[in-house]
């Protein structure tokens, strides 16, 4: 299944012997796939540190659930939906993160890459600014990738709390940058008002 090593009758056993909760012949699974997972997370994620820690999270899942996977011959078909829901997750968490703050950012019309670059610079700077315990929880949940459960355990604060402080920053970033970007933006709006007016 797409690169993943042929299930051979000594790869089958293998996978047998790991369902067993044999570590040696779990090892050697790892060994054997690494490369082929890892090569189809990065076709979906277009990131290789993403990559790298969905394929650790999918070795971790296939620890879990192997026992109790009931056709060994189905191994392959298996780990590829693990890899699959993997991806999947962080695609949807990616998506979130960027529709969250989309609403702390101003909302330019194209913005060329400089003006990306200053908007991405600034944004980094203004989480940098933010008091504590805002900022820490902001920089894990938008920079690292935690989930507000991830955080939740990681600092001992419940879920509740880490979301109201993630709203509370967004609200501040969001008055923060507002102003920081009105004067790029104004002629925006000028130009857009004049394409209407008729010759």
């Amino acid at each position: 299944m797409l690169s993943f090593p042929t299930l051979d009758p000594e790869l089958l056993s293998t996978v047998e012997r790991a369902q067993a909760g044999d570590v040696a012949a779990f090892e050697t699974l790892v060994a054997r796939y690494h490369c082929a997972v890892l090569r189809l997370l990065f076709r979906r994620l277009r990131h290789y540190q993403d990559a790298e820690d969905a394929a650790q999270q999918v070795f971790l899942e296939m620890l879990r659930n192997l026992p109790r996977l009931r056709n060994p011959a189905a191994f392959n078909a298996w780990l590829c939906s693990l890899v699959r829901c993997q991806s999947a997750t962080r695609l949807r968490r990616k998506r979130r993160e960027t529709a969250e703050m989309s609403d702390v950012l101003p909302d330019p019309t194209d913005p060329s890459p400089h003006e990306r670059a200053e908007l991405q610079t600034e944004l980094l700077n203004s989480i940098e600014r933010l008091t504590e315990p805002l900022r820490s929880t902001t920089r894990l949940y938008y920079l690292e990738g935690l989930s507000t459960q991830q955080i939740s355990a990681l600092i001992g604060s419940p879920p509740g709390t880490i979301k109201r402080r993630l709203h509370s920053a967004r609200a501040r970033l969001g008055a923060t940058l507002s102003h920081k970007f009105e004067a790029w933006r104004e002629p925006r709006r000028r130009v857009c008002d004049c394409s209407h007016v008729d010759a």
